[in-house]
């Protein structure tokens, strides 16, 4: 049997999509740009040689986090589920997303070269020299196989936020509490899943729609397992003690405000 794929997509499916774009723009992209225009407010290409990256070790991943939260948070979708269960997102999944969000952000916003220049330096620093240059090859396979399609790597996002866990290394560090009862947050992911095929059929064909698909999952195999080491560097590294904590209180405060 072959499906018309121009007919996959209902009226509702449409605004679906659209209200997810939309509440990326909304939500991440405001915020993002609000936060890094306070960050960078009095910085300049001359005086962006005086101030240590280490300044920003922990600004930049705090802007990366507080823009992701509220994204994900502004779904319908995430207000749906129970405390326990929306806790759980935000604590066990946030995190493992900021990877590939900061590809999506990168890809919707305009930086100056001495912002660019900064970023990498500040991420060198967190990452240390062996983990940045697997920083670096990762975005390098993310600007070569993902699609630049904001609705794919939305709606990707969004697909990974609602998952049961996305830890697939061990940490014996992590003590996951997992929900009983994640019936909820799997049907929610196999509605987003479901759609994003459903796009992807319908706006690419099936072989590139199997392609993208893949290439998906293994561009965000890969993020994920640097940024895992990512987390260990910045708990583990008293200088990125203050960066760890912060973090943690950004997401305390996100799930008791939700």
């Amino acid at each position: 049997c072959i499906v018309n794929n121009d007919k996959l997509l209902r009226e509702s499916d449409w605004c679906h999509l659209t209200n997810i774009v939309s509440a990326y723009e909304t939500h991440c992209l405001k915020t993002y740009i609000q936060k890094c225009s306070d960050m960078y407010n009095n910085e300049t290409t001359s005086s962006m040689h005086i101030h240590a990256p280490s300044k920003y070790c922990t600004a930049i991943p705090m802007t990366l986090t507080a823009s992701l939260c509220s994204f994900l948070q502004s779904l319908p979708a995430f207000h749906s589920l129970s405390q326990i269960n929306r806790t759980f997102l935000c604590k066990n999944n946030l995190r493992s997303l900021l990877f590939p969000n900061m590809f999506e952000l990168r890809q919707s916003c305009f930086s100056e070269p001495w912002q660019m220049s900064l970023e990498r330096a500040t991420w060198e620093l967190i990452c240390g020299p062996q983990l940045f240059a697997e920083f670096s090859r990762t975005t390098k396979v993310a600007e070569r196989l993902l699609i630049t399609d904001p609705v794919v790597i939305r709606l990707w996002l969004v697909v990974l936020f609602f998952s049961s866990s996305l830890f697939c290394l061990y940490d014996n560090y992590l003590v996951l509490k997992i929900p009983k009862k994640k019936t909820a947050i799997i049907e929610i992911q196999n509605i987003y899943a479901t759609l994003l095929w459903k796009y992807l059929l319908h706006r690419h064909g099936n072989f590139s729609a199997v392609q993208i698909y893949s290439n998906l999952i293994h561009t965000y195999l890969q993020m994920q397992r640097v940024g895992f080491e990512i987390g260990i560097q910045v708990r583990t590294r008293n200088e990125l003690l203050i960066t760890y904590e912060t973090l943690n209180q950004i997401l305390a405060l996100d799930i008791r405000d939700n």
